[in-house]
């Protein structure tokens, strides 16, 4: 409770007065400064070392780094807690990382973006003294997340009020997301989305360098999908859009989901690199990284200023026609980088099919069909080996 009120104390003084009717909001037009959250990629990477032998977890160094990388553009949630505490949501188990850039005139509902920093998950091979897993990718996503909380922090008017987690021991079962859907700091009720960044900066396989991945804005009904294709519109990157279900291999958190709250998560999947001992800084397209920060700002900026927030969609199909066309397309491209079993080829096939087929004969079954074969295309891209600068590390 103490927490709780803490809480309520720093929204009260750092948010600025609503006016009396919702503010002139411009489009926003973000950018990101160039290369920063590659550096920021790298000093997590340093600290890998240190971690690989630690049996505490997270270094202490990497708790109070990145709240103060958060606090140069959000607020600390808990004022009755004294220096880079005050950004910290303990658990028994770890600490998540939390700040808060409060709205105006819709200042009580939120949008929460978060991505995942305990990256001392499973490594590839077995992790000992001298297999360091440095998880580069998973903290590209980390630094996405806080150049957004910059980028919105940059925003004057903005409407809804932004809550910026990193979450800890999420590779053990998610405690550190568990811990707070169970302490959260404002009602589900009150929050419009959750926005989740996993594993940026990377490539399925080198034929998909400059493709990623935008994963069940359907969830969200048509509010969220329009928010999501407003935040691709001017990239420069390819933006494949699929449902839930048939993301690629995205670690998705179902917390917000099974309480009934909007998610899209933006992601690469899973290359052969990640948790090996080749997901290093080294593999991180830096110039990739800042557009997909730029992507994620716009999208919650979209998110924040909505004059109406989304609704969860429990009606969403598993698959679509849509899904089968993008799955299909993106195995093409790959398929000189993959190893493609008969099991895959029959798969794409069947995709194919269905494509041929059409859209108004796209059923329950053929649903069915491009969800069944998903596992078959994550492992296809997850044997592929580790590219870094368009070669190939075994």
């Amino acid at each position: 409770m103490v927490r709780f009120a803490s809480f309520i104390a720093a929204l009260a003084v750092t948010t600025v007065p609503p006016p009396g009717s919702a503010p002139e909001v411009p489009e926003a037009s973000v950018t990101v400064p160039a290369g920063q959250a590659a550096a920021i990629v790298r000093f997590l990477g340093e600290q890998a070392a240190s971690a690989a032998t630690s049996s505490a977890g997270t270094p202490t160094v990497v708790q109070h780094y990145l709240a103060q990388q958060l606090g140069a553009a959000a607020g600390p949630p808990f004022l009755f807690a004294e220096g880079d505490d005050r950004f910290f949501f303990r658990f028994d188990g770890g600490i998540n990382v939390v700040g808060i850039v409060p709205g105006t005139d819709l200042q009580d509902q939120w949008v929460v973006v978060g991505a995942r920093y305990d990256r001392l998950g499973a490594c590839r091979p077995a992790r000992d003294a001298a297999r360091v897993c440095n998880s580069a990718a998973d903290n590209a996503a980390v630094a996405a997340v806080l150049q957004v909380a910059r980028a919105v922090a940059a925003e004057p008017n903005r409407r809804r009020s932004l809550l910026i987690a990193l979450w800890d021991t999420a590779g053990d079962g998610n405690l550190g997301f568990d811990s707070y859907m169970a302490n959260r700091l404002f009602r589900l009720d009150a929050t419009a989305a959750y926005v989740n960044l996993d594993v940026l900066g990377s490539a399925m396989s080198p034929a998909l360098a400059t493709s990623t991945m935008m994963v069940g804005a359907e969830t969200g009904g048509k509010r969220l999908v329009e928010a999501a294709t407003a935040a691709v519109s001017s990239t420069t990157l390819d933006v494949r859009s699929l449902s839930l279900r048939a993301g690629l291999g995205p670690a998705v958190p179902r917390q917000y989901l099974n309480a009934g709250v909007p998610t899209v998560t933006l992601t690469d999947g899973r290359s052969g690199c990640y948790h090996s001992v080749n997901d290093t800084a080294a593999g991180i397209d830096s110039a990739k990284l800042d557009e997909q920060s730029a992507i994620a700002a716009r999208l919650t900026l979209e998110l924040l200023n909505a004059d109406k927030k989304p609704v969860l969609n429990p009606g969403a199909p598993q698959a679509t026609f849509a899904d089968a066309a993008v799955i299909h397309d993106m195995l093409t491209a790959a398929t000189p980088d993959l190893t493609v079993t008969p099991e895959l080829q029959a798969y794409d096939d069947a995709l194919a099919g269905s494509i041929a087929a059409g859209a108004d004969r796209f059923d329950a079954a053929a649903s069915d069909s491009v969800l069944a074969g998903v596992p078959l295309v994550v492992e296809a891209v997850r044997s592929t080996g580790c590219p870094i600068g368009g070669s190939t590390v075994g």
